[in-house]
């Protein structure tokens, strides 16, 4: 069997370049040729969930880093600048010690830089027009379109004045301005983006960043009181965004951004009838179901039927499960090729040793206890079951003289003890 030291390194980077970042870590342990290799796609955009400190900002500093969050550190951006000596770019978020009170503070480092317009604060026609005077510096790279405020909407007009001046990587739907007649012009211009990928989030456009009326000057910035603009997609809107192949990447199936008309979605049956739309959306990989407020209890049957887009996630407590449908439900989810993440749940059905162990071939991340019926004789039958799944976090809200009653005691184990079991 061949080995990979023997191909050329330009080619072996070609080939890493294609892997996510986990595998390429496990790459990196075959050989010190591979580490070396791997150590550039591995820290070339170091992502971290808990902010860090200026001491292990020092500590990496000596990784081929070329892009870092500022929003990830709590320090200062002259610090991160002067820290990492390989930085090509500085990616500008929402963050502490990142607050901008006009666009052209994103220029006062000279730097080159990722900026993203939910941290700009574009309140006024003139704040966009110093927007626009930072992007002919230069210092601009990539603009990330990702404000969500019900007045910060932007109107076509808009986008194409920054789409001749930089280049626009990502776009949230809920940073502009749609209505029935302009949803057409907005493709237009999104399929003469150059790898621009556009994405519906989940959270209101009038969740954040709120502004009182009474400061904002009228412009086709803003959303007047009289303009109604679109707040949900209809199937029709969806199917222009396929016919100009637009680059969506991910959407939130939410009644947010469709126009379901149904509360909590709770009847799947208006869903399914985006489904042809969807289907045709070929960049499309990532397909949220809504989590929160009320579960969804849909019938498993109808379920099957989206079994065709890219959800991820889902929670068991969206179905209704019973003794006689839980096998039936396993097959439904595994015939949903992009289920990454699997969260068991009490939906006022306890699965027993026997219905759990059919979940152990799915993508189970998140267990919660009380969605298992425990009991002091069948606790060592789960725990066989648990040993032998790649369980991430188990939840318990039992309270603790019943764990220690039924001798429920936490255990990890595997690669790094990032696995769970009772």
């Amino acid at each position: 069997m061949m080995s990979l030291n023997v191909l050329p390194t330009e080619l072996l980077k070609m080939v890493i370049s294609y892997l996510g970042k986990r595998d390429a870590k496990s790459l990196a342990v075959a050989s010190r040729k591979m580490r070396e290799i791997a150590l550039e796609k591995i820290w070339s955009k170091p992502i971290y969930q808990k902010s860090k400190g200026l001491r292990f900002l020092k500590m990496i500093s000596r990784f081929p880093i070329d892009q870092i969050r500022v929003k990830d550190f709590r320090c200062k951006m002259e610090e991160v600048i002067e820290t990492v000596s390989s930085l090509k770019r500085l990616n500008l978020d929402l963050s502490s010690k990142c607050v901008f009170r006009t666009p052209l503070d994103l220029i006062r480092f000279k730097f080159p830089i990722v900026a993203h317009t939910k941290a700009l604060k574009i309140d006024s026609e003139s704040k966009f027009g110093l927007l626009l005077v930072a992007l002919e510096t230069g210092f601009v790279k990539e603009l990330i379109v990702d404000h969500h405020s019900k007045n910060l909407r932007w109107s076509p007009e808009l986008l194409k004045m920054l789409v001749s001046k930089v280049y626009i990587s990502e776009i949230s739907v809920n940073a502009l301005r749609f209505t029935d007649e302009n949803v057409e012009e907005f493709c237009q211009i999104f399929s003469s983006l150059r790898n621009c990928q556009v994405f519906f989030p989940e959270e209101k456009a009038w969740e954040q960043d709120r502004i009182d009326d009474e400061d904002l000057t009228p412009s086709r910035l803003v959303k007047s009181k009289k303009d109604r603009t679109k707040n949900k997609f209809t199937i029709t809107d969806i199917e222009t965004f396929a016919r100009y192949d637009v680059k969506i990447s991910s959407m939130a199936g939410s009644n947010n951004m469709l126009n379901l008309d149904s509360k909590y979605n709770k009847d799947i049956s208006k869903l399914l009838k985006f489904v042809p739309a969807l289907k045709r959306l070929q960049y499309l990989h990532s397909f949220k179901l809504r989590e929160d407020g009320e579960p969804f209890k849909w019938d498993h049957s109808k379920f099957d039927q989206l079994s065709d887009l890219p959800i991820r996630r889902i929670r068991t407590n969206m179905l209704i499960i019973s003794k006689e449908n839980v096998g039936n439900i396993v097959d439904t989810l595994s015939k949903m090729k992009s289920l990454q993440h699997l969260h068991i749940l009490w939906n006022r059905f306890k699965l027993t040793p026997e219905e759990f162990a059919l979940f152990q071939n799915l993508r189970v991340k998140i267990v919660n206890l009380t969605a298992l019926e425990l009991t002091k004789e069948n606790v060592p039958k789960f725990r066989q079951i648990m040993n032998e799944m790649k369980i991430e976090k188990i939840n318990s809200s039992l309270p603790v003289k019943k764990r220690n009653k039924l001798g429920i005691r936490f255990r990890q184990f595997g690669p790094g003890a990032m696995f769970w079991s009772i």
